[in-house]
């Protein structure tokens, strides 16, 4: 089997043992692919691209994460089709990912995570889990699902006056599952389930998880009048743009590619822009995804994305099969939350485009209250899951 490494690495000492888990990505953008491959600055972008194509494997980083008194051993991997070439190559696509799981097979690995879009080209998971002989599959949308909600209560807390929500791509998997995850605290909350026409009958059963009645739309001007738009699409640009965004506005933008840009910022200084992010002790993985300034990478390690984060606990405590593939289950979910507190896995200081950085104050200048996952979900004793 053909495997890049990045050019980054090629001077480093790199672990070849079995690896305890993966993490499996797409580049969003051709700057992605040269953050893997400094040498290809300043080279066209479709020189780049064909220069990507020449495998189907590409190893960005080795990670690792102290659990348990054990160094847990990982790798950053990337296929190398752009978050919007996927519906044109879906076939090339998928034929990708099988071959990054036959690598993960001959490395051993027991557990890999799928980010940003995979899931959606997966069938959340469940192509790859099919393909698998010995590799677990999980998406990590039970996790992401729990720091969305986490992070909607915290906003809420900190935000004066009424809070008026949009949840834009509710109907997909994220979505659905992150709104279980907020209706578990029954309280009454002013709601507006925003998907495609197709998913009107999804959003009218999640509608009634709620005690209050809930706005169901299928278009962007729904979100307007939303004082806090949370944001899970499998979009692949940004959709968010300035017009359909109110005042003084706060997004929770969980999507990969980003659903609101940061011209839309520009142009708007009174929006607040949220990413949903995780904080894991101790990982240390040395590849620069975007998320901070160029200054702050090496210190802010520990922050990175939700569904590696599910990727990592599984794999401390040695989970075996695969875990969320299709919808998480509440099980899955209270197992996550517990494991979570036993890991002291949370959510960070809320983070915005690198070129703001942290966010102190949210919400009409309030600063947020710092909670933990525990204050905001009580679950009972984990369930036994093997999904």
């Amino acid at each position: 089997m053909k495997v890049s490494i990045s050019s980054r690495l090629l001077d480093k000492e790199l672990y070849d043992g079995a690896l305890n888990y993966a993490f499996i990505v797409h580049p969003r953008g051709v700057s992605d692919i040269v953050r893997a491959y400094p040498e290809l600055v300043g080279v066209s972008e479709a020189a780049v691209i064909q220069q990507a194509r020449t495998t189907n494997v590409h190893v960005l980083s080795p990670m690792t994460c102290n659990m348990d008194g054990r160094t847990l051993h990982g790798e950053l991997l990337s296929i190398p089709y752009l978050a919007g070439e996927f519906r044109e190559h879906l076939d090339e696509v998928r034929c990708a990912l099988k071959e990054v799981i036959d690598y993960c097979e001959e490395r051993h690995v027991r557990i890999a995570g799928l980010g940003a879009l995979i899931p959606s080209v997966t069938r959340n998971g469940r192509l790859l889990a099919d393909h698998s002989r010995s590799v677990g599959i999980t998406t990590g949308h039970g996790f992401t699902a729990i720091t969305i909600a986490a992070t909607v209560l915290q906003v809420e807390a900190a935000m004066k006056g009424p809070v008026q929500i949009a949840v834009l791509g509710a109907a997909g998997s994220t979505g659905r599952s992150a709104l279980r995850c907020l209706a578990l605290d029954k309280k009454e909350r002013n709601l507006t389930l925003v998907d495609r026409p197709s998913k009107r009958k999804v959003l009218q059963q999640l509608s009634k998880l709620f005690v209050t009645p809930v706005g169901i739309a299928t278009d962007l001007d729904a979100i307007k009048d939303a004082n806090l738009v949370v944001s899970v699409t499998n979009a692949t640009t940004a959709l968010l743009t300035p017009e359909y965004l109110s005042e003084g506005c706060v997004v929770i933008d969980d999507a990969q590619p980003e659903n609101v840009s940061y011209e839309t910022v520009l142009e708007r200084p009174d929006i607040t822009v949220i990413k949903c992010l995780a904080s894991v002790p101790s990982l240390r993985c040395g590849f620069d995804y975007g998320l901070f300034p160029k200054n702050e990478v090496e210190a802010k390690q520990e922050f990175t994305f939700t569904c590696l984060a599910e990727t990592i606990m599984l794999s401390g405590v040695n989970h075996q099969g695969h875990f969320t593939v299709g919808d998480p289950t509440e099980g899955h979910i209270r197992h996550l939350i517990n494991l979570a507190g036993m890991y002291g896995i949370d959510i960070p200081p809320f983070h915005s485009f690198p070129e703001i950085g942290m966010i102190e104050k949210v919400g009409s200048g309030m600063r947020r209250r710092v909670r933990k996952f525990t204050d905001d979900f009580r679950p009972g004793k984990s369930d036994e899951v093997n999904a």
